[in-house]
């Protein structure tokens, strides 16, 4: 049980991650090769560039060129796994929900397994700061 709550918060935690981002990029931005373009939900926000999401890492976590490189390639993994996921219309939402959990949860150790460190304590303290702005914005408040 203890396994599957830190899954869930690893894996809400990538997607509050991601939907920062989402909050972050202008409109009209991230259309091109690296994978911008596609919305979100509801909301209606178009997902940051891969090249942008790769910067924000960067900025956060002092990646090194190796790790931004490898970062990239990690995360354009995961759009196009997610947009192949989005496109197909045979798979009922409560198993695309599940997929999606997989993808976010794979992209997310992935990530953490190039990091030392100290950029592991950074990235996990980024994913529960945005993981508490998305409950806020929510409006609930949860357990503190």
């Amino acid at each position: 049980m203890v396994k599957r709550i830190a899954l869930y918060v690893t894996v809400v935690g990538v997607l509050v991650f991601a939907s920062s981002l989402f909050g972050q990029a202008s409109p009209g931005t991230g259309q091109g090769p690296s994978g911008g373009g596609m919305h979100g939900g509801p909301g209606g926000h178009q997902m940051p560039s891969i090249d942008d999401q790769v910067k924000h890492l960067t900025k956060q976590l002092k990646l090194t060129d190796d790790q931004q490189s490898k970062v990239h390639d990690i995360l354009q993994s995961q759009r196009d796994q997610m947009k192949q996921l989005m496109e197909d219309t045979s798979t009922p939402r409560p198993e695309k929900r599940a997929k999606m959990t997989s993808i976010h949860q794979t992209t997310t150790g992935k990530i953490r397994g190039l990091l030392n460190d100290d950029q592991k304590k950074k990235y996990d303290d980024m994913l529960q700061k945005q993981q508490e702005r998305r409950q806020e914005h929510r409006g609930g408040t949860g357990p503190s």
